[in-house]
């Protein structure tokens, strides 16, 4: 069956073969593509996406990569066709969509021509791939949930450059799991505990109390961040023991009063983190 105007988010299309469309057949059709991954998919004619007789598909966020023998390709007759494509990893670039004289590539800001470097046959990102915060830096008005295929965060800080900027394709790099309604993650429970804080909700400061629970598990601190994964304040913290405790008085690392809303505190043992917990600020 055929479908219109069809919405993907947060998908990998791979390992495919067909006549035409290896990844996607787009006819007469607008497609929505948003973090998605295609790769390694083959066709006659377009490996990756094939458009058709009036097909109007729209990237953002994604990877279109190692598909053969084009990226996109646009049926050579019938109505023209046209694909949109901004913030996304298309290998070729341009030169990787071949439109026969019958179509218009709008080809937008932010879009690169580099190899991913993925780092399994997940297609995770590798630390050093071009697509960590290369995304979009405004996700207003995309249709993305708040987590990615992993339930980790959608959008999250992957360079550490206090920037958190959405990655291209289906994956955040380095995100942690995306918080539960109670408000905790357990990414590493065997070497820390990390306690709610006290109040919750809080008005002008609450304590954040934790457990170092294995023998070589150091150099701990607390980090805050907002709900759009951006870090805003890094705590010393207080050791006696194993137990820790910090005080967070609702300010940035600028010392300014930030405003009411869900923030997320973070323990980092060893450099590494170990668990999120939520807390809400009432001003």
């Amino acid at each position: 069956s055929f479908i219109n105007n069809l919405s993907l988010e947060n998908v990998i299309i791979t390992n495919n073969f067909a006549d035409w469309g290896g990844g996607i057949y787009c006819y007469y059709s607008g497609l929505s593509l948003e973090n998605v991954t295609i790769i390694g998919n083959s066709a006659d004619y377009g490996g990756g996406i094939y458009c058709a007789d009036n097909s109007n598909p729209n990237l953002i966020n994604s990877i279109l990569w190692n598909n053969n023998p084009q990226e996109i390709y646009f049926h050579y007759q019938y109505s023209p066709s046209s694909v949109t494509i901004s913030y996304s990893d298309i290998q070729g670039g341009e030169e990787g969509i071949e439109t026969n004289d019958n179509g218009i590539i709008n080809w937008l800001e932010g879009n690169i021509d580099a190899n991913p470097l993925f780092a399994d046959t997940l297609y995770h990102l590798s630390s050093n791939s071009p697509c960590i915060d290369a995304g979009i830096p405004d996700t207003t008005g995309l249709n993305l949930p708040p987590f990615d295929l992993d339930n980790n965060f959608r959008v999250w800080d992957g360079d550490n450059n206090g920037i958190a900027i959405i990655d291209m394709g289906t994956f955040e790099y380095d995100a942690p799991p995306f918080v539960s309604v109670n408000g905790e993650i357990v990414t590493n429970p065997s070497s820390s505990a990390l306690f709610q804080n006290y109040p919750n909700p809080f008005n002008s400061s609450t304590t954040i109390s934790f457990e170092l629970t294995a023998k070589d598990a150091k150099n701990a601190k607390i980090e805050i961040y907002n709900i759009k994964g951006q870090k805003l304040k890094t705590l010393d913290v207080i050791l006696s023991g194993a137990e820790g405790t910090t005080i967070w008085n609702g300010n940035n690392d600028s010392g300014k009063l930030v405003g009411s809303g869900i923030y997320f505190y973070k323990l980092k043992v060893n450099g590494k983190p170990e668990q999120i917990r939520k807390c809400i600020l009432l001003r």
